[in-house]
């Protein structure tokens, strides 16, 4: 090993390259999230990244766990949905964060309890964080402000926003942060939607200095919901100081070939000379329920191309997800949304779950086989 390290190159982007070769060479199997902290500032991480990140939001697993109900892995053997995820080759986690929910869930101090949880394990797992900036779910339909923040004029939002930030980073520590989620039409409506670009900077900015102060290792992400509008979006963040894009990517929403999609997400990430990430994705292994709250697929016309609703289907789209991106030229990463998202509550639930059947376990708790494309 003496001698192996003294044919190390001294050049950082050589460094890297050479260290990625030889233990691929040897056979070894390297968690390169490792490799993301800290970048020599001589490296441009943009051109198509060595880096492969795969996961999986898990917002809702502390419910799942709650509710008691027991998940097996794939022989069958009972296990917790984290062990079985990370097992199967993930290496980052995307945790939601909501700033004063009504009901705990995705609070400040759950996020936190597991954040601890996946530093104690030391397998080099990352956080993905998504800051909705909001009380509820925020996307492209709503984007409603914090109650806390509802009288605050212009200028004290901004401040609170930016304590916040400063607040979330210190305590969450994320290896990348999301300001906002599906921020197609802005953040924190009126004062930051998109009819005014130029107040929706001066918020987007407040957030961005503050996740610079705080945790300067920490990247920033800005997500768009769709293929469609992004071009426009992008053109209009390009003078901010984001260092990721994130898209989300729906059959039913976005259109129902893969290839087209991405191929839209990396010319657009070429453009604007960002790395890009499907930080959203996710497909059914049945239209069948397993509870009486409504899925949000259940139609045959809601299917991609090629790609039917069984457990074969549901791993072929991921897979086929997955080599798009990581083979496109600034593609860095996948996560799987709802994978945890069983049907916990019973059977008789009418407010269980709506996306039991595009859930990563089926109907018998049992996990499917497309858990394993979010390994190597």
């Amino acid at each position: 090993m003496n001698s192996l390290i003294k044919m190390i190159p001294r050049k950082p982007l050589l460094h890297l390259l050479f260290l990625v070769v030889v233990f691929s060479l040897m056979g070894c199997n390297i968690d390169f999230t490792n490799f993301l902290e800290p970048f020599p500032p001589e490296i441009n991480l943009r051109i198509r990244p060595a880096i492969q990140l795969r996961g999986a939001d898990l917002s809702l697993l502390p419910e799942v766990r709650k509710s008691g109900i027991t998940l097996k892995n794939a022989a069958g053997k009972n296990e917790d949905m984290f062990k079985t995820l990370l097992d199967s080759g993930m290496n980052f986690v995307r945790l939601r964060l909501f700033h004063s929910p009504t009901d705990s869930v995705s609070t400040l101090e759950q996020v936190r309890a597991f954040k601890e949880e996946i530093n104690s394990l030391g397998r080099g797992t990352s956080i993905l964080l998504a800051v909705h900036f909001s009380d509820t779910w925020a996307d492209p339909s709503q984007q409603t402000l914090p109650k806390a923040w509802e009288s605050l004029s212009f200028e004290l939002l901004g401040d609170s926003l930016e304590a916040y930030t400063e607040r979330v980073c210190r305590e969450i520590e994320p290896r990348i942060i999301q300001i906002g989620n599906e921020i197609n039409g802005g953040f924190l409506w009126p004062h930051g939607s998109l009819q005014n670009p130029s107040r929706f900077r001066e918020l987007m900015n407040r957030g961005i200095a503050a996740v610079r102060r705080a945790s300067p290792k920490t990247m920033i992400m800005l997500h768009h919901a769709s293929p469609q509008g992004a071009a426009w979006f992008l053109e209009m963040v390009s003078p901010l100081d984001y260092d990721l894009i994130g898209f989300s990517y729906y059959p039913m929403w976005h259109g129902k070939s893969p290839s087209l999609a991405i191929r839209t997400f990396d010319s657009l990430a070429t453009i604007h000379n960002r790395n890009y990430m499907v930080v959203e994705t996710s497909y059914p292994f049945t239209l069948q329920w397993n509870d009486w709250t409504n899925n949000i697929v259940g139609l045959e016309s809601q299917l991609g191309d090629g790609f039917p609703a069984t457990p074969k289907g549901q791993a072929a789209f991921l897979k086929t997800v997955k080599n798009l991106v990581f083979e496109s030229r600034m593609g860095l990463g996948i996560c799987y949304w709802g994978g945890e998202w069983v049907s916990f509550k019973g059977a008789q639930a009418t407010n269980g779950s709506p996306y039991e059947n595009q859930a990563l376990w089926d109907f018998q708790n049992r996990a499917l086989p497309a858990i394993r494309e979010l390994g190597w």
